[in-house]
């Protein structure tokens, strides 16, 4: 099957950090402009602040913010006020996601001092919770902040991230984490090192004046360097690398015979084997992306060659001994059933569903449902997760499904099944991976891409039987 590809802090630390990313950025207001229009969203809100008592009434209210500020594209100021009294309230309401999207949002929309700004947020966060499971999210935080910095090529950023983030891996039995900032690291170095001369060789390019070896500097930088394959490979295909050039064409025309796609995945791998550290990760994740696509069609000794060298490049992941599986009831799962060009969703009776001891029984043999959707409602899917269950019965896909009427899922295809299984599914750096049984698994992605903001479903029939038990999250936003 195919796929298709904040408090008085937070404002010192904004006012007097360096301008960086000067293009595509909204220059910072003025101080007096920003307290002017602080007090304008304070009136603008105070029908929904005043009987905001509760956390999630206050966490409500600062999304509501933040949407506003994405919608607000002529008063810039106003847009950077929303942000940060959405900021301020999200502490507030101790709601770690909010504050943290109101940070992301304003350092990516505004020219601040982008690292410095996300680093005193999360150690504002950290005040409040510093276990280890929330050192984790803030560590995925930060090195998704060094992504960014990175694409940027914003290097003071870069340098103060990286010390960021090996203070917080610092302590916790993480080692494939541990692994993957040591290549971050010698990525941004080789980044930065090779900066100048990709700069020159653009310019060869766009003065039509190249030679093979500026499209292969060109193509290796924003390919093997910053993974923005896009851009990267029509140069690539014209530079002087004839092993790199001929795999690059091959995966341009986008093959459709399985054998040749798998061909294209062993081949970029072997290229990764010859590359700096530097370059590996990029090349890894890549040929990672051929391998999944390859899964769904092969049999016999050539799907477990695939599923050895896929659990090589990303072995199952643990969820840690303080993850505890989630205490859920009827009312927390719904059915969704299609019916005239959408999914309506139906209640789950007692007949059809139970919950005793942690585990949902679902059985349903009337016919009533018929095909359905059967998701759980108790938390919400965006950015980074990990999520494992058992599950038994006859369950036909399990689905990341949003919350509209529309046919929009990632979906894992599954044979009928026996017995207890494990399903363990995981989003890192806007990818998603999952594992049944401990072994990769193939995807398929409809109408929309790995970032999908979402709830956990599970595709069932008519004469649907299913047990779920021991659901376990970390990284997932509740309901």
């Amino acid at each position: 099957m195919r796929r298709c590809r904040i408090g008085g802090l937070l404002i010192a630390v904004i006012l007097v950090g360096p301008v960086v990313w000067a293009q595509g950025r909204t220059p910072t207001p003025s101080d007096e402009d920003v307290n002017r229009q602080l007090v304008l969203v304070e009136a603008m809100y105070a029908d929904r602040l005043e009987p905001a008592e509760s956390q999630p009434e206050k966490a409500g209210v600062a999304e509501e913010m933040i949407e506003r500020s994405r919608r607000e594209n002529e008063d810039m100021a106003l847009a950077y006020a929303l942000l940060h009294f959405a900021h301020n309230l999200s502490m507030t309401a101790r709601s770690e996601s909010t504050a943290l999207a109101a940070v992301s949002e304003l350092t990516e929309r505004f020219q601040v001092d982008f690292a410095r700004v996300r680093i005193a947020a999360v150690r504002e966060l950290m005040t409040y919770a510093n276990l280890p499971s929330d050192r984790r999210r803030y560590l995925r935080y930060a090195m998704g902040s060094l992504g960014i910095a990175r694409y940027n090529a914003d290097w003071p950023a870069v340098e103060q991230l990286l010390e960021f983030v090996q203070e917080l891996a610092k302590g916790l039995r993480e080692p494939r984490i541990k692994e993957r900032i040591a290549w971050m690291a010698a990525n941004a170095k080789e980044l930065e090192s090779n900066y100048g001369d990709y700069l020159e060789a653009l310019d060869a390019i766009r003065a039509e004046e190249p030679t093979s070896d500026h499209f292969y500097l060109a193509g290796r930088y924003e390919g093997f360097l910053q993974g923005d394959w896009r851009p990267a490979l029509p140069k690539l295909v014209q530079g002087s690398n004839k092993a790199v050039a001929e795999t690059a064409a091959a995966a341009m025309r986008d093959p459709e015979p399985v054998q040749e796609r798998l061909a294209i995945a062993d081949k970029w791998w072997m290229i990764r084997e010859g590359e700096t550290l530097g370059a590996q990760w990029q090349l890894e994740r890549l040929a990672e992306s051929w391998y999944r696509d390859t899964l769904a069609d092969l049999e016999g000794q050539a799907r477990r060659r695939v599923e050895k060298r896929l659990l090589e490049i990303f072995p199952v992941p643990s969820l840690p001994e303080e993850v505890r599986p989630v205490e859920f009831g009827e009312s927390d799962w719904q059915v969704r059933c299609w019916s005239d060009q959408r999914w309506k969703v139906y209640d789950l009776d007692k007949v059809t569903a139970r919950v005793r001891s942690g585990v949902l029984d679902l059985r349903n043999t009337s016919g009533v449902y018929y095909f359905s959707r059967i998701v759980y409602g108790g938390a919400f899917l965006d950015g980074d997760f990990v999520i494992s269950f058992d599950f038994r019965g006859q369950p036909h896909e399990i689905l990341i499904v949003p919350d509209d009427e529309h046919d929009h899922a990632i979906g894992i295809p599954l044979e009928p099944a026996s017995g207890w299984r494990r399903a363990v599914l995981s989003r890192q750096s806007g990818q998603v991976r999952v594992w049944v049984d401990g072994r990769p698994h193939a995807m398929y992605f409809q109408g929309v891409n790995e970032r999908l903001r979402g709830r956990l479903g599970l595709s069932v029939k008519s004469d649907a039987l299913l047990l779920l038990r021991n659901l376990r999250m970390e990284g997932v936003r509740p309901r």
